[in-house]
């Protein structure tokens, strides 16, 4: 055990000189181009003011590719031999909306691009007038939209582009950040009570750490296959010690507005069990202690597991709500791994097997009472809008730069005709199939849907 943690301690140095020694070398106007970059990579070049990112691997919905996101950073992930064929000093330009890289660009390209970065700006200045609006589809259903966030710095966009509070908050980047498990409780309350006392009168979600997989610490457990491995609540109900005091400090902050607890990677009862065992254990002593907290805090869990998918009743018959998480349950779905470039055109959001457990969850959920969140990639792309919307979900929850495009979206429609959609997308054959069947439908509405779509901030 001892020699285990002088490891972790000297990894841990190791890490932090090589780190360092990068950090210096790197110009703030530099693009970064890697065959590969980790989570805390994304949070140090950030702070270097870096201008944009290119990998070789990875895929659109990995952890990296989000948060760079959330960072305003233009990335580009499985370009192949990019870091082989760049040199040091060639100017580049990263089109992460199309996906492509431009390597020593012609004076005309060059002028084309920054015609395209204007219109970029005019297109979400836009999209902005939608900001003050409700999301209510013409026949007057009502989705609410919260914002995905990681990062204290974002908070400031919550009211920039109209969220409904937050409907994710990833507690995971103030671990990574840290690069250990340790975190005290007072600097996790710190942290939480800002995201609550933030989102005002509407709900803070937090969720509670998700590492594994794409999320690793310096020091994490090494594995042969992490999606399938230590990791969500898995990771949490083996560190107890550790959940004990992260939910100390999130029941802690509860008393700064309204806050919902999420619970990832769950796939039995028994983690529910469990889990709500030590928030009770937790309730009990903070109320011995005096410490004031709300005691109606509501508790949900991620639905991106297939198996929790199906078994979806039992878990709305226990729970407040349910979000349903589609970058992994897509990729466990489809056996396809979402952070890898060379099966990235078999990761299909849209796939009729995804649709349906999507549908077997919010059904699920509504049959008791309880609302239904998606809070995936999926829920960002204001296409997918009409056929979520028809499933019934309540709540779409992405990174608030999307969310004004989502109300402008689902302000064009109503949820009698989308739900009609809905239902023949999920007796379609494959994602092709529910592709063309979206087409269909687009060209067959005199309202401007489709120009609203082409113009999207995404696609410019």
């Amino acid at each position: 055990e001892r020699a285990s943690d002088l490891l972790d301690v000297e990894e841990r140095i190791i890490n932090h000189l090589r780190r360092n020694k990068l950090l210096s070398a790197i110009d703030p106007h530099t693009v970064v181009v890697a065959e590969n970059l980790t989570a805390g990579d994304i949070i140090l070049f950030s702070r270097r003011k870096i201008r944009g990112c290119v990998m070789d691997y990875g895929g659109s919905t990995s952890h990296v590719s989000i948060m760079a996101r959330a960072l305003g950073l233009p990335t580009l992930v499985g370009a192949h031999t990019a870091s082989r064929v760049v040199s040091a000093g060639d100017m580049i330009i990263v089109d992460g909306l199309e996906g492509e890289l431009i390597i020593n660009p012609s004076d005309e390209t060059l002028k084309h691009y920054k015609r395209l970065q204007g219109r970029y700006v005019r297109v979400l200045e836009e999209q902005k007038k939608y900001v003050p609006l409700p999301a209510e589809t013409v026949d007057g259903r009502r989705i609410a939209l919260r914002a995905n966030l990681e990062f204290k710095s974002e908070l400031e966009l919550l009211d920039e582009f109209g969220a409904e509070g937050i409907g994710l908050f990833r507690t995971e980047m103030l671990f990574l950040t840290e690069g250990r498990l340790s975190v005290s409780e007072e600097d996790q309350y710190e942290i939480f009570r800002q995201f609550v006392e933030a989102a005002g009168d509407h709900v803070a979600t937090i969720r509670v750490l998700d590492l594994g997989g794409d999320k690793l610490l310096p020091v994490a457990h090494r594995e042969h296959n992490p999606f399938l491995g230590w990791r969500g609540i898995r990771v949490l109900l083996d560190k107890k010690d550790i959940l004990h005091v992260h939910l100390r400090a999130i029941m802690r902050a509860s008393q700064h507005g309204k806050l919902r607890i999420l619970v990832p990677m769950i796939t039995t009862m028994d983690e529910v069990h469990q889990f709500r065992s030590v928030l009770d254990q937790v309730v009990s002593e903070l109320t011995s202690e005096g410490i004031p907290f709300d005691e109606s805090v509501k508790l949900g869990a991620m639905i991106e597991v297939p198996s929790a998918a199906l078994t979806a009743d039992q878990f709305a018959t226990e729970l407040d709500f349910l979000s349903i998480g589609t970058n992994d349950l897509t990729q466990y779905v489809l056996a396809v791994d979402r952070g890898n470039d060379l099966v990235a055109d078999l990761y299909q959001e849209l796939h009729p097997a995804v649709l349906r457990l999507l549908k077997i969850t919010i059904d699920a959920a509504h049959r008791q009472g309880k609302p239904v969140s998606v809070c995936g990639e999926m829920a960002a792309d204001s296409r997918n809008v009409p056929i979520l919307v028809g499933l019934g979900v309540d709540e779409l929850s992405a990174s608030p730069v999307y969310l004004p495009q989502l109300t402008r979206v689902i302000r064009k429609i109503e949820f009698g005709d989308v739900s009609d959609l809905a239902e023949k997308a999920l007796g379609a054959q494959d994602a092709i199939a529910v592709r063309a069947l979206l087409d269909d439908w687009l060209a067959s509405h005199p309202f401007d849907l489709q120009h609203i779509l082409d113009t999207d901030g995404n696609n410019v």
